[in-house]
């Protein structure tokens, strides 16, 4: 198994990330044939992860995972998200500031000028499909940067470059998965999970 990991970056890395990305380092390597990685440094987010799909295909990766550099994840998070074998599967993440809205989305219509994204409001722990995802830990197969047309982050219009990529995948025929039992820390001023949303929603309801 040959896997590449991705970390867009902008030269600022938070220790909890350090942290995590030490130990993520030493469990997939346990499992992972040749684990290599890339830290991509560019202004411009998608560009960064142009680059990598490109290397991906270039030296012949099965899987291409992204992490971008203020994320915290599990050490097993590559392990779990292989584990569903499916083409494109992000762990589930929040945004770092309130409402702390998570970043996995059931539907997301776009008419080419407009765009509706429905939030997550509650959700069953394990695997769900989804019509979006953020980029910020997610894993795709190979095939889907093959048969996917390109550009494949590049913004669409009022769609950021993850959702671009989602609907551009999801055209050519592949199925996007949140794994909802698997958080990924999200850090700023403090370490945003799914127990900040919940408490969150709670306050307000």
């Amino acid at each position: 198994m040959r896997g590449l990991i991705c970390v867009p970056h902008t030269g600022f890395f938070p220790y909890q990330f350090v942290v995590a990305w030490t130990q993520l380092l030493f469990h997939t390597r346990q499992f992972c044939d040749q684990l290599d990685f890339r830290f991509v440094g560019s202004s411009l987010i998608y560009e960064a992860r142009e680059q990598a799909a490109e290397h991906c295909l270039k030296e012949g990766y099965e899987w291409l995972f992204f992490l971008d550099s203020d994320m915290e994840p599990a050490p097993d998070t590559i392990e779990r998200l292989l584990r569903w074998d499916n083409p494109v599967v992000s762990a589930m993440a929040f945004k770092r500031m309130q409402p702390y809205t998570p970043c996995f989305y059931p539907r997301v219509e776009f008419d080419g000028k407009e765009a509706k994204v429905q939030t997550a409001d509650d959700w069953a722990e394990g695997l769900a499909e989804v019509e979006g995802v953020g980029m910020a830990c997610c894993l795709i197969k190979r095939e889907v940067i093959e048969q996917t047309p390109k550009p494949l982050f590049f913004p669409m219009p009022v769609l950021a470059e993850d959702l671009g990529f989602c609907k551009r995948v999801r055209d050519a025929g592949f199925k996007v998965y949140v794994d909802t039992s698997l958080c990924c820390g999200h850090v700023g001023t403090q370490t945003i999970t799914d127990q900040h949303y919940r408490k969150y929603k709670e306050a307000i309801c």
